[in-house]
């Protein structure tokens, strides 16, 4: 599974191990740029952030998004009676599709970027349940699906149609609560892997059938193993597990056992494994 490193939260830290990691003995030079209130940042308290095709960056904030062009922050956020602006003031997470369409995940809506007209098509789930407006997460399907993960379950949204539908799972021995609050979504072929605050679900998008794991677990992390195709998972009691999709078979990872949240994982491109923690 190539090297296990772990990072305690120190992004910082992390940047400079994957540059300076590969350097062979050569000296890169490196520089960073800081974004704050003071350079246009909507807010220093930022979610989620994505490059769109045209290389811009997009900073979810809970103030409203920013894109940066690299020397300068343009701000949107909503205004009040316009229907073209942002759904709320608060972003929870933002997303580039493949082909190109921007996505933003609001704490009240789904908000789809208009380059034409540097607007926002505003989409509403409130029909489907309490919660589901309560956008924290969107990953993207076969043809352009849309997953999102609310707060009220899995929102399956087809932009071409505009049809929406939620994937109801089955709550078990959990809080029914928690297990229709999604914290994160990985797409594996046919496979859905859902990560609730009440377990650990994987659907198959053609069977319809669900299984389960870690029920009572708040999953707070998902990935998959480049090579293995093993989906690694980390949960926000410090667990972190590696889950064989086909025999179902889970193991905790004890070289990487943490006290701390688990917030994300990721593979880089020779192998290696990165953990990050809340603190």
């Amino acid at each position: 599974m190539g090297n296990w490193s772990r990072c305690m939260n120190y992004s910082l830290l992390i940047v400079l191990m994957l540059v300076f990691g590969p350097s062979y003995g050569q000296t890169p030079a490196i520089s960073f740029q800081r974004l704050t209130l003071q350079q246009g940042l909507p807010a220093n308290y930022t979610s989620a952030i994505t490059q769109d095709k045209a290389g811009f960056i997009w900073i979810a904030t809970v103030n409203g998004l920013c894109r940066f062009d690299g020397l300068r922050c343009l701000r949107f956020t909503r205004q009040p009676g316009d229907s073209r602006s942002l759904s709320h003031r608060i972003m929870r997470t933002v997303f580039t599709s493949h082909n190109g369409t921007l996505w933003v995940g609001a704490q009240e809506g789904l908000n789809q970027f208009e380059p034409a007209t540097q607007s926002f098509k505003r989409h509403s789930f409130a029909s489907l349940g309490a919660g589901c407006d309560f956008i924290r997460y969107i990953a993207e399907g076969q043809g352009g699906q849309l997953w999102l993960a609310t707060k009220g379950g899995v929102v399956d949204f087809n932009p071409a149609t505009g049809k929406s539908a939620l994937l109801m799972l089955p709550v078990g021995t959990a809080s029914p609560t928690d297990v229709k609050s999604i914290r994160r979504i990985l797409v594996d072929g046919h496979t859905l892997w859902i990560g609730t605050q009440g377990g650990l679900y994987a659907y198959d998008v053609r069977t319809k059938q669900v299984r389960s794991w870690l029920p009572d677990t708040y999953i707070s992390a998902l990935v998959r193993h480049p090579r293995t195709g093993e989906i690694l998972v980390g949960t926000n009691q410090g667990l972190l597990a590696r889950l064989n999709p086909t025999t179902g078979a889970l193991v905790p990872v004890s070289e990487l056992s943490v006290l701390e949240p688990i917030a994300s994982i990721l593979f880089t491109r020779t192998g290696d494994l990165w953990v990050g923690v809340t603190r």
